[in-house]
């Protein structure tokens, strides 16, 4: 062994001269010759000279750290919007970070930074790699990408999700998972794995460390991190970044392929299915297939050969022969003698697949052999088997080349012995070969008997489970249908004596199935939700809401919480309560039947999807529209996709995305999307379904809410008798078709009319829903704002203060609580009552509260945030009184117009609060726009926006809505506007201009 630098320093100078890597490979071999430090050191220089090589020609990153300088970026130092917290580790290329995000959104993230001395052109191109192949990725178990970008010493960085999480193996071990758990929870990495494959990436470097475990909701949920070493399948932006250096190592040994540990182009996704396979393995064992010891000892040749040659043993064998087995099998729960026998047979199959050398041999993907270990779980077939003695023959042959060349040229030899020698080394040749064959042939055989039989005694027990399970449904089937039929049959009219209605029916089948059925739960909850769903059906809710929770706390108490059964139960009771008007119950009740579901069933179930509808009508119905729009975008884009464009599914996703944007009042985009559903239900289910009625009243709503009054109240009044006729009277959607009709009437004009109908249908709703229903409560709300129109300030007073005694049961801060509180003090503002001094900060904090909402933003509100901002100015708050009418006028601009007499009046009181500021820069300009817009108005001779009032409305002159106090008319809107103009030019030094206005505030006082 050479100690001496001087003479690897000369070999060095040698070797920079040699621009050939073969000749430069035969020159090392030559001077270095056995001495393995020595080369060491050669080769320390070497890579030393091309790290400064290319650190030359990389001109942006010329100034950056070189091999020898710190890395800039450590905890506490910021790199763009990011601020580094702690080092979370180290990897081949780059350092990881935790880091913490403020803007635009506050989160803690994952951010590599590549290392100092790795600044050569091909690793900064491998970055590049990684960056890419995460940006193309979106699946549950891989770190998403958030951003990327580079430090400001020039090093490219990128931020990922931050994975709080552990090893698989260590988690594994740490939580004791018995091999069905560590099964369970390796099958997603495949899938993750699958979905880079999918998207053209291989992983190339799958390693535990790369597997990260967190915990959410008490579930371990895996990620794959760090595509550090990714390869673009046929994805030409990537190309140039990814292909393998000769002798460059990418990947960890333990856990490479043959043909990655060759360094040619041979990978493909078939070597992510051999990584696949030793963490498997590991996961099965403790340990890795080749000895971790034998690997990081010996040089890179022996590596490769090593990995490319040695045949490890099943996990069977591994455990039966290491000494580690009891520590083993108890970090399994499960004792030693039981685990190798769970591990044997399937298992060993399975992952010797999965690292067989020859990759034509493997599973062709990462799915295929997630495929096998559910089918090894559910004890259905699996797709690998034990290898043939063929083929364990030809194995020994391409590992013993050798020893057959040998005994090649021993039978040579043999050839120049004697005739009888010769005769009888034939007859043993030929008969040592037929020993073997028929050996081998044996073995096959048995080999294939024994897989053979297994797979038959698994068909066996599944045809058998299958058969029960078949022939316990049926029965059921049977049992439900024929009892139905029997409950519904019609009554015979000698022996009743009188016409039996449904209602009727249903409260016997009730009785008789509480009775009848007690012995089997199951039946009982199933037949239970039948009738409950029936209930439903007919409108009569709380009837329906009692059996529907009854059938499923049957059904959770028997067949558990996690069956079809009852996931089905606990849908219909979402609904159920959303109609009874409990909010409170509906909403955590859809929210998880939905996680059970998805995690059940998958996203594109039925089941699924039906839960996903139902919980954006939960959310609708709370005013959380924000979260209501994207699960409805969600639901019509997986019911498109599922069931087809005309499926009744998908018909309702399309109703419900339409409600949102009805809730919202984006009247346009609901009125398209309404007239699409209304068009293809009534041409897929018929013109008189409950769907298509129901779908008809929503566009006949959407037709007024985009002022096209008309055409809503034609739609209303021929839906009203049809669906008196298919539904009821009484039944909660004709309701609705009542109370929309009468909102017709009152906007085109006709408020006697719209006055009586609401009031017959509030004493509908009440009989039919109760007082406290939220259908009743808007009902009332609606009268009471009949009422004011009609100038009946009295009735309108009363009822809002009812409407807000009963909505004060809802739980505080709900919108309608909040809205109640609103329209209660309008109504007696308009009817000339004073609000208490008391009540305003109450009532202008509800205001705010509705304006957070996010919601849309109603003329109730903006008049109370515009009434809010008055106190304020009297209270000397001109800083928040301004800053809540830039908002108003900002949003009055936007829905009504800037020519509405609102948005004028909105102009003067903000500017009035802005003089009153000093700000007359601001104040002068929105002064001007409002002296302008009323002037026209008033040469105009009405409302700009008169034209796209229904003509009725206008020829009967009924009054606008005006909450919070009358609006001021265009006369002292005008005043108002010239006064604050000469207050503005007085004190701001302008007395030319001052005059100017005042001569105009006279003439307009003597007018």
């Amino acid at each position: 062994m050479s100690d001496d630098p001087s003479r690897a320093k000369a070999i060095f100078l040698q070797a920079i001269q040699c621009s050939d890597p073969a000749a430069r490979e035969v020159l090392l071999r030559e001077q270095c010759g056995t001495d393995p430090a020595l080369r060491e050191q050669v080769d320390i220089l070497l890579e030393a000279h091309a790290q400064a090589g290319s650190f030359l020609e990389l001109g942006v990153f010329a100034d950056s750290a070189t091999i020898d300088q710190p890395l800039a970026e450590r905890p506490g130092t910021q790199i763009g919007p990011y601020h580094i917290l702690e080092q979370l580790g180290e990897g081949g290329m780059g350092v990881v970070f935790r880091a913490e995000q403020q803007e635009p959104v506050a989160r803690q993230v994952a951010l590599k930074v590549i290392k100092p001395g790795m600044d050569t052109r091909r690793v900064i191109d491998r970055f590049e790699a990684e960056r890419l192949a995460l940006a193309v990725m979106d699946h549950p178990h891989v770190a998403k990408v958030l951003d990327a970008g580079s430090t400001d010493s020039g090093r490219p960085y990128f931020v990922m999700e931050l994975v709080q999480g552990v090893a698989i193996t260590a988690y594994c071990d740490d939580h004791e998972l018995s091999v069905r758990e560590r099964l369970e929870l390796f099958i997603p990495v495949c899938q993750a794995v699958q979905h880079a494959h999918q998207k053209g990436i291989i992983h190339r470097d799958i390693k535990p460390s790369n597997i990260l475990v967190a915990e959410f909701d008490g579930r371990p949920v895996p990620k794959v991190i760090d595509f550090g070493v990714a390869k673009a399948i046929d994805q030409g932006s990537m190309e140039k970044t990814t292909f393998t250096l000769e002798g460059q190592i990418v990947g960890t040994p333990e856990y490479m392929s043959p043909e990655q540990a060759q360094s040619r182009s041979l990978v493909d996704t078939r070597s992510d299915v051999y990584s696949l396979g030793v963490v498997l393995y590991e996961l099965l064992t403790g340990d890795t297939p080749l000895d971790r010891k034998r690997l990081r000892s010996s040089a890179w040749d022996e590596i490769t050969r090593m990995i490319r040659e040695e045949e490890p043993p099943t996990p069977s064998k591994k455990l039966s022969s290491s000494d580690a087995l009891p520590s083993v099998a108890a970090r399994r729960h499960v004792e030693p003698a039981r685990l190798s026998a769970l591990v044997r047979g399937e298992l060993d199959w399975i992952v010797m697949k999965a690292l067989d050398k020859d990759r034509a041999r493997r599973y062709e993907s990462p799915s295929a052999l997630a495929r096998d270990i559910e089918h090894h779980l559910h004890d259905q077939p699996v797709l690998a088997g034990p290898p043939s003695a063929g083929y364990r023959f030809r194995k020994f042959a391409r590992r013993n080349k050798r020893v057959l060349a040998t005994i090649g040229l021993l039978a040579l030899a043999m050839i120049v012995g004697t005739a009888a020698s010769v005769y009888q080394a034939v007859r043993a040749t030929r008969a040592e070969r037929l020993a073997e064959t028929r050996l081998e042939e044996v073995e096959r055989q048995r080999d294939a008997a024994r897989q053979a039989e297994a797979k038959a005694d698994l068909s066996r027990r599944e045809a058998e489970r299958a058969r029960e399970a078949a022939e316990q449904a049926q029965r059921k089937a049977t049992a439900v249908a024929r009892y139905l039929v029997e409950v519904f049959r019609s009554p015979d009219p000698e022996r009743d004596g009188r016409t039996i209605t449904v209602a009727e029916v249903l409260d016997q089948a009730r009785s008789r199935v509480e009775e009848e059925f007690r012995e089997d739960r199951v039946l009982q909850g199933q037949l239970l939700r039948a009738i409950g769903e029936t209930y439903m059906g007919l409108g009569l809710i709380h009837e329906g809401t009692r059996l529907l929770e009854k059938s499923r706390d049957l059904l959770r108490d028997t067949v558990g919480t996690n069956h079809a059964e009852t996931l089905g139960a606990m849908h219909h009771l979402a609904e159920a309560y959303l109609e009874a008007g409990r909010r409170s119950e509906a909403l955590p009740l859809a929210e998880e039947t939905l996680r059970l579901r998805q995690e059940m069933l998958g996203a594109q179930h039925p089941d699924t999807l039906e839960s996903l509808s139902a919980l954006t009508l939960v959310y609708i119905d709370l005013g959380r529209l924000a979260e209501a729009l994207p699960l409805a975008e969600e639901a019509l884009r997986l019911s498109r996709a599922t069931f087809g464009p005309e499926h009744r599914n998908t018909l309702m996703a399309l109703n419900n995305l339409a409600g949102v944007h009805y809730t919202s009042e984006r009247y346009e985009e609901a009125l398209r999307l309404l007239k699409e559903v209304a068009e293809l239900t009534r041409k897929v289910l018929g013109p008189n379904h409950i769907h298509t009625i129901t779908s008809m009243n929503n566009l006949a709503a959407a037709y007024s809410g985009a002022g096209q009054f008309e055409a809503g109240l034609r739609l209303a009044e021929e839906l009203l008798p049809l669906s008196e006729k298919v539904l009821g009277g009484d039944h909660p959607d004709t309701l609705q078709i009542r109370n929309n009709l009468a909102n017709s009437y009152i906007e085109v004009g006709r408020t006697d009319e719209g006055i009586r109908l609401h009031e017959e249908t509030l004493r509908l709703y009440q009989e039919k829903l109760g007082p406290e229903h939220p259908h009743t409560l808007g009902s009332m709300a609606n009268l009471a704002g009949a009422y004011g129109l009609a100038g009946r300030w009295a009735d309108a007073v009363r009822l809002r203060a009812r409407t807000l005694l009963l909505r004060n049961k809802v739980p505080p801060g709900h919108p309608d609580t909040l809205f109640a509180q609103v329209e209660d003090a309008a109504a007696r503002m308009d009817a000339g009552q004073d609000i208490d001094e008391s009540e305003q900060p109450q009532l202008l904090d509800s205001l705010l509260k509705l304006a957070s909402l996010g919601g849309p933003m109603h003329r109730e509100i903006l008049d109370g945030l515009e009434w809010g901002s008055r106190a304020w100015v009297e209270e000397g708050k001109l800083d928040d009184a301004a800053s809540l009418m830039e908002n108003v006028l900002r949003t009055r601009r936007k829905t009504q117009g800037s020519e509405h007499p609102d948005t004028l009046q909105a102009m003067i009181v903000l500017a009035n609060i802005q003089v009153q500021r000093a700000e007359y820069a601001a104040a002068e300009p929105l002064l001007l726009e409002a002296h302008e817009g009323i002037v026209q108005r008033l040469a105009a001779g009405g409302k700009p926006d008169d034209e796209k009032q229904p003509q009725a409305a206008v020829t009967n002159q009924q009054p606008e809505e005006r909450f919070f106090g009358a609006l001021d008319d265009d006369e002292t809107q005008l005043r108002a506007a010239v006064t604050n103009l000469v207050q503005l030019y007085e004190k701001t030094n302008q007395p030319e201009k001052a005059n100017a206005w005042r001569v105009k505030l006279i003439e307009l006082k003597r007018e």
